[in-house]
């Protein structure tokens, strides 16, 4: 982020007046920080929290907004959700569970579905399946779980008090699932996400009062 700052002289004069940061979240970097391990943290290759809100800071001062990229369909497998859903079934709602069973798996594959088994992970302790629409540490989060929803508010809440003056919402049409998976033949078709990013746009209109 100290690259930033030193160039945002530069950027003004270009008539530059928003900057978007791709995720600069804690990250194992297996998928360029879109596999985020901690929503709350820098991580350490990109500078240190003080040096993000001393960018926003002298970006605001130059009349330059700055926008973050926020990943809300899924998370990094070596985030502390997905690695407590591994240790109890209590707890494994928050991400998007899916069968507990091969027979299960085996079943749907042959009611036309020959792609889930691609996009299932094991929870091995557990004995049950974990979704992923992307890579296979890329754990889908289960928006049908409020907790889960009242965490992320919590989340953007955390960097909206920061400044931030707003979010890139990645792959949001992703995160309502079809419940009966009857788009798995075409992922990226799944369901409409409108409830969902209705009601995230109601919370940031809130956060920015």
């Amino acid at each position: 982020m100290q690259g930033i700052i030193e160039k945002l002289d530069y950027l003004k004069t270009l008539g530059i007046d928003v900057i978007w940061l791709t995720p600069i979240y804690a990250s194992p970097q297996r998928d360029n920080g879109y596999d985020i391990s901690d929503y709350f943290s820098v991580h350490q290759d990109y500078g240190t929290m003080a040096d993000f809100e001393r960018l926003l800071a002298e970006a605001h001062q130059r009349g330059i907004k700055v926008i973050m990229d926020m990943v809300v369909n899924h998370t990094s497998t070596d985030h502390e959700w997905f690695q407590q859903a591994r240790s109890s079934k209590k707890t494994a709602t928050v991400i998007f569970i899916f069968g507990r069973t091969l027979n299960q798996t085996a079943a749907l594959q042959q009611t036309g579905r020959p792609n889930l088994a691609d996009r299932l992970g094991s929870m091995m302790k557990t004995g049950q399946y974990y979704l992923h629409l992307f890579d296979v540490t890329q754990a889908d989060l289960n928006w049908e779980n409020e907790e889960l929803r009242k965490t992320i508010y919590e989340i953007m809440h955390f960097w909206f008090q920061k400044g931030v003056d707003g979010f890139r919402l990645d792959v949001i049409n992703l995160i309502s699932k079809d419940q009966r998976f009857s788009m798995m033949m075409n992922p990226c078709r799944w369901g409409t996400a409108a409830d969902f990013i209705q009601t995230v746009r109601a919370f940031m209109s809130f956060c920015r009062k």
